[in-house]
């Protein structure tokens, strides 16, 4: 499934790019007689290409079909127009272009092309992906009851394109099937080993659960490493090799370099939080750093004062504790802008698994196997768990972060960085900053 979404984001791009470069150059004769500018074209592509992925119109999204249609349309309608508007201005201002009624109405052909030629071209690709692909993603399990269970929960909770069967009847036939999962641990039966050997003949993927879990999932669930296994992963990070030198000098460099961008919002915020909650503007909390060292953080305040007069609580939906500026903060991650400061200090990492409160790091440690190995690397603004779960609100939340967590330490890159930090971008975008299903 992973290969299959890279190839559909891929082949989606690669797609609208033709597309659009190929209309512009033909069609674009016919309102000034002459081809575009290659650099004006460019923008208007490299536009395209990243607000469609900021509205996820690259994601393959199957479980509904028809809202992913819908979604085209309404997704290439908004891209099409805010794309053409800045090109028209583009050429307006450097006076490359001056487009009259006439011209007007040969551009408004062009925008009807494109809109045609990309929505027919990406709703053929989501049928032919649904139907040929998604459908016969069946996998069969060969474990005990408890792990078998388990994966069922978690694949309902992480992706439910996965259809997870076990041996039901003595002549299982395998066609349709994706391939084995099989727990280690088990001894296979004379029935089990036969099947295992006719999936192995044809030449289908076998993975163990833990494999199963990191290729399709993208999770590394705490409960199926060791201990030693997550001594030997943690022996393994060389915190001065140069893939982390490179990673520093990148977090200390876009750190000062979001920090001056979004100074004119960073002012606003301070005003309006001024105006409308009054001080203090900012939030300091004690975290949990490298190797279980204690920093401090600073957030803009989003909560009422006195807010955990009780005591630590966990964010829920619908908080009431949460201000009304707090929650606009929240939902566009906003509020911790302050941290950047932390990432140039070193304290923490622009990408990384978030820092915990001690407080409730004391409960997670003794709940969540291998908890502790979290903080094997500095903590981050933004991680793995951030960009592909909502907010923990409860324990069996927490688990399912930290499975993301392990799965980061265990395959951290330059790459897993970038794919992170875009689309934590895509989230700010659109404004799902603070979600929480509780």
């Amino acid at each position: 499934m992973n290969r299959i979404k890279s190839i559909y984001t891929f082949i989606s791009i690669i797609k609208d790019l033709l597309i659009i470069f190929l209309i512009y150059f033909t069609e674009f004769n016919n309102i000034v007689n002459e081809f575009p500018s290659l650099l004006t074209t460019s923008i208007l592509i490299l536009y395209w290409l990243l607000f469609n992925y900021v509205l996820g119109q690259y994601e393959s999204k199957f479980r509904n079909l028809k809202e992913k249609i819908i979604s085209n349309v309404f997704n290439t309608l908004i891209v099409l127009i805010s794309a053409n508007i800045i090109y028209i201005l583009i050429n307006l201002i450097t006076d490359q272009v001056n487009i009259s009624i006439s011209d007007f109405y040969i551009f408004i052909n062009i925008i009807s092309k494109i809109f045609i030629c990309i929505f027919i071209s990406q709703t053929l690709i989501d049928i032919f992906i649904n139907k040929n692909l998604i459908e016969n993603n069946k996998w069969l399990i060969i474990s005990n009851e408890k792990i078998y269970n388990m994966l069922l929960d978690l694949n309902s909770q992480f992706n439910e394109n996965y259809k997870i069967i076990r041996i039901e009847k003595n002549n299982f036939d395998i066609k349709g099937l994706k391939g084995l999962i099989f727990d280690e641990n088990s001894t296979l039966n004379d029935k089990e080993l036969k099947l295992y050997s006719k999936i192995k003949n044809q030449n289908l993927e076998i993975l163990n659960v833990l494999k199963w879990y990191e290729k399709y999932l993208q999770i590394s669930p705490p409960d199926l490493h060791s201990f030693n296994d997550m001594l030997t992963i943690e022996s393994y990070l060389d915190l001065n090799n140069i893939n982390f030198r490179i990673k520093r000098i990148g977090d200390i460099f876009l750190s000062l370099f979001l920090l001056l961008t979004l100074l004119p919002i960073i002012m606003l915020i301070i005003i309006c939080l001024l105006i409308f909650q009054g001080k203090p503007i900012f939030y300091s909390q004690v975290r949990t750093g490298l190797y279980g060292k204690p920093i401090k953080i600073n957030k803009f305040r989003t909560m009422i004062i006195n807010a955990e007069s009780n005591g630590p609580q966990w964010s829920v939906k619908n908080d009431q504790r949460v201000t009304l500026i707090g929650k606009i903060l929240r939902k566009y991650r906003l509020d911790e802008i302050p941290q950047l400061i932390n990432v140039i200090k070193g304290d923490m990492s622009l990408i990384g698994p978030r820092p915990e409160r001690p407080e409730f790091d004391k409960e997670l440690n003794r709940s969540i196997r291998n908890y502790i190995f979290r903080y094997s690397i500095k903590p981050g603004l933004s991680g793995w768990a951030q960009v592909n779960y909502h907010y923990s609100s409860n324990l069996n939340d927490a688990i399912n972060k930290v499975s993301y967590d392990i799965y980061y330490i265990k395959y951290q890159s330059i790459y897993l960085d970038f794919l992170i930090l875009f689309r934590t971008l895509k989230i700010v975008f659109k404004a799902r900053g603070w979600v929480s299903k509780k």
